[in-house]
């Protein structure tokens, strides 16, 4: 069943850094608006953010984490550091998104990490630091993680992964999937759906 994107209030968020910290680098940010009850994937974004500026501003990288790009394939690697955008019209755009156009904060979307300590701190530290309203309540924080090692059989609802992993959007569509999957207690998805993407887009997913 496709929704009209305003009836979306979940919001799956994946992000690629360079660090696990709050204050990390960021390198893409990926999401899709989903619907546990409707079994529904709606349209997603997906965007590079420029590094130089939030090194600026004090944003870190680890060792850790550095070695782990290393180990990606070429490919990976050029994926998150592809068509860098301006990071405060990228913070901006993805408000946008997720007030439908408004701006602003919207008090209803609920905006699902994967782990309480990292995608959400680490984007809500990147508002902060361009000196931008977060554009979600706090309330609404929401975590895939724990939601997915509280279900007894989190393995057999797992879907197929369809496109490449370590894109923040495919790795963002994936757990969304997965989450209605649980939600149902039935494997929904298990086989490849078509991509919607927001103009935020930098490519193809």
């Amino acid at each position: 069943m496709e929704l009209a994107i305003e009836e979306y209030e979940d919001f799956m968020l994946d992000l690629e850094t360079l660090d696990t910290a709050p204050g990390a680098v960021v390198l893409s940010i990926g999401g899709v608006l989903f619907d546990r009850k409707t079994k529904s994937i709606g349209p997603g974004i997906s965007v590079a953010l420029d590094i130089d500026e939030q090194l600026a501003r004090g944003h870190t990288v680890s060792g850790g984490t550095l070695a782990f790009w290393f180990k990606q394939n070429d490919e990976a690697r050029s994926r998150v550091l592809a068509n860098q955008r301006n990071v405060v019209d990228v913070l901006m755009g993805l408000a946008e998104f997720l007030t439908h156009g408004e701006g602003g904060v919207n008090g209803d979307v609920r905006v699902w990490g994967n782990g309480a300590g990292f995608d959400n701190p680490i984007l809500q530290r990147l508002y902060a630091t361009f000196g931008m309203a977060v554009p979600w309540k706090h309330w609404n924080d929401r975590c895939f993680r724990t939601l997915k090692n509280e279900h007894a059989d989190r393995k057999g609802m797992e879907p197929v992964f369809d496109g490449e992993k370590h894109d923040a959007y495919h790795d963002a569509k994936h757990q969304a999937k997965w989450a209605i999957n649980m939600y149902h207690n039935e494997r929904v998805f298990n086989k490849p759906e078509t991509d919607q993407m927001d103009l935020l887009t930098d490519g193809e997913a």
